[in-house]
């Protein structure tokens, strides 16, 4: 070992190390100015993906609205199809030449021709429901009811001009019960179609009344006068003039009625009541007086607006299509309810145009009127 070796090696003094800067806490504006920055950069990328998405479910909005209105077209027009074609078929069997009904029913006719009309009116009154339960909205089908009718009535006549001692009475007696089983399915579905349209009219705003018509009084020279009649015992037979003004009080009472906010004085009578066929004249005369709120003034009370109307009441009047217009949009109908030996029942209805049939369009001033108000 040398002598170098020997010697201790002298160590390095450690290098002093710069002291750290002081922590400087940031300030509010500089932290915002740091938010703004990082915000600046991430706002645009967020709008976009929003727009994006935003966008993309408004586009999947349409789609699928316009896939819903394409369906709902296709159904329509389908439904609209169907109806069309099914109406030529069944009117073409009423419109068409008749080959058996009408001259099987003729004096010349014998047992085979006669069975065969029965069976053509069957055919014919089972295409009537298929048209009243997919067209009475928009079709008058009260000549369909009367044509058949008026078949079926002369069916039975023809039927009780065979002799009793026909060879084949016991097939004439099947027939004669057939032609009243049609007669009444017939009377069932006029009086079902007519309650279905006044249960449909009475669920909006609408006036109803019932009207009880003594058979024997609408028999009469001068027939019945509704409300005049129903009270002139109360005149005649009361003290005075007391009694009279009672009774003017009940006719007004009972004529004077609100319809959908139009005041309006009803008056009918009832003549000529046939009791076979179940029919009645009947005059009306519906005025106007006034809109409610105006003091019974009417607007020119030098022209008042009177509807007046003669036709024959039958129970194959339907609302929706046989009704009488009136002003201000507004239909009125008579439906007869009931016929018995004594009496004569019939609903009055006085409903806003949007209830009657679809073939009933408003005329142009009631719509100009209607979108200025």
């Amino acid at each position: 070992m040398t002598a170098e070796q020997d010697k201790p090696q002298a160590t390095a003094a450690p290098v002093p190390q710069p002291a750290p800067p002081p922590t400087r806490r940031l300030g509010s504006w500089e932290k915002a100015e740091i938010i703004g920055k990082i915000m600046t950069g991430l706002l645009p990328a967020i709008f976009v993906a929003a727009l994006g998405l935003f966008g993309q479910q408004f586009a999947q909005s349409l789609e699928d609205n316009r896939l819903y209105t394409e369906l709902l077209t296709q159904r329509e027009q389908s439904d609209t199809a169907l109806r069309k074609d099914m109406f030529k078929v069944l009117l073409a069997e009423f419109l068409a030449p008749s080959r058996t009904a009408d001259a099987s029913i003729g004096a010349a006719g014998g047992v085979a021709e006669t069975l065969a009309a029965v069976r053509s009116i069957s055919s014919q009154l089972l295409k009537l429901e298929l048209l009243a339960m997919n067209f009475s909205d928009s079709l008058s089908l009260s000549p369909l009811f009367l044509k058949l009718d008026r078949e079926l009535d002369q069916l039975a006549a023809r039927l009780g001009d065979f002799p009793d001692d026909q060879e084949d009475g016991e097939l004439l007696g099947s027939m004669e019960w057939q032609v009243v089983a049609l007669e009444k399915r017939l009377e069932k579905l006029a009086s079902r179609l007519s309650k279905q349209q006044i249960a449909a009219i009475k669920s909006g705003k609408t006036l109803t009344f019932d009207l009880n018509i003594p058979l024997e009084v609408a028999g009469g020279d001068d027939g019945f006068l509704w409300p005049d009649d129903l009270f002139a015992d109360e005149g005649e037979n009361g003290a005075g003039d007391e009694a009279f003004e009672s009774s003017d009080t009940l006719i007004e009472a009972n004529s004077v009625r609100d319809c959908q906010d139009v005041i309006r004085r009803f008056e009918f009578r009832f003549t000529m009541p046939d009791k076979v066929k179940r029919t009645v004249r009947v005059e009306l005369n519906i005025e106007k007086i006034a809109a409610s709120g105006t003091n019974g003034q009417s607007g020119d009370p030098f022209n008042p607006s009177t509807v007046t109307q003669d036709f024959e009441l039958d129970f194959f009047n339907f609302p929706m299509v046989d009704n009488t217009r009136l002003s201000d949009d507004q239909r009125f109908a008579l439906i007869l309810t009931d016929f018995d030996e004594r009496y004569i029942t019939a609903t009055a209805l006085c409903f806003p145009g949007t209830y009657s049939s679809v073939r009933d369009r408003p005329f142009l001033n009631e719509v100009i009127e209607g979108l200025l108000d």
